[in-house]
């Protein structure tokens, strides 16, 4: 089974999508104006066993998720390719067949050192055959092309901070609007994990102690403190801020686990 998997942005984004009413305060408007979405689309790719892995292409990045199966089927076999811009944006008007050809040509150019051990080794090997006949993938059982500008809730993969801004950007974003009322979370929030899940989940600690204090706001949220497994903890210790500046006050409170300043100003357990 070959699943290949893309999350593709396409700009401008169609009408119709989500407008906040009321308007947000002028400065988070325009740093949401300012903060901008990148594309990387993962491909998987799924096959009946493990070739070989040691060539790349400029175009796509490779994961061989079997290594990372433990015996377990649904990663079995499977490859995702992960592929950035300028390739990313729009495919050039490809559909899915043309994207899932276009990506078995790249494998089938990494593995053409295969070609004449294959043919040898077969029990049908016929010497007058040509090597450039031979397959040197196994056989594609599925495959998957997801476009995520389609979706009408997402239209992009991750966000980043386009060249002229800065990190300012991602705290305007993460403070909350109407008294605390609409809170904001997501890896576009979050300076430790800008662009990861991690960020996200860091961000949704942070922002479900913000909805507690704003309904409760004299009750005191305790700082949990994460597994120090856990690459948010290890991002913390080794200074937490986005770029490795050592951050701030808001997002060393991040990552103890959501652990936000209280209401009388006292900052988390995870403060540096």
């Amino acid at each position: 089974k070959v699943l290949l998997r893309f999350s593709v942005r396409r700009h401008p984004p169609p009408h119709g999508h989500h407008q906040p009413h009321p308007s947000p305060a002028s400065a988070s408007a325009s740093d949401a104006a300012e903060l901008e979405e990148g594309d990387l689309h993962p491909l998987w790719t799924y096959y009946g066993h493990i070739p070989n892995w040691t060539t790349t292409h400029p175009h796509y990045y490779f994961l061989n998720l079997h290594a990372y199966s433990s015996g377990s089927a649904s990663k079995a076999g499977l490859v995702c390719c992960s592929v950035g811009p300028p390739l990313a944006y729009d495919w050039g008007g490809r559909n899915d067949q043309e994207v899932r050809d276009d990506c078995l040509k790249v494998l089938r150019g990494m593995f053409s050192s295969l070609r004449r051990e294959l043919r040898e080794s077969s029990e049908s090997s016929d010497n007058s055959v040509d090597d450039s006949v031979v397959d040197v993938l196994p056989q594609l059982l599925d495959y998957r092309v997801s476009r995520w500008t389609q979706d009408p809730d997402f239209l992009g993969s991750y966000s980043f901070i386009p060249k002229g801004s800065d990190e300012r950007l991602i705290e305007q974003m993460a403070s909350p609007e109407w008294d605390g009322r609409l809170i904001f979370a997501g890896e576009a929030t979050s300076r430790v994990g800008f662009q990861t899940v991690t960020g996200a989940w860091c961000s949704g600690l942070r922002a479900a102690d913000q909805v507690i204090q704003a309904i409760q706001p004299h009750l005191a949220v305790p700082a949990a403190q994460p597994s120090q497994q856990h690459p948010a903890a290890a991002a913390a210790a080794a200074g937490g801020g986005f770029g490795g500046d050592g951050g701030d006050k808001r997002e060393d409170t991040e990552m103890s686990v959501g652990g936000l300043p209280s209401g009388d100003g006292q900052a988390g357990a995870g403060e540096a």
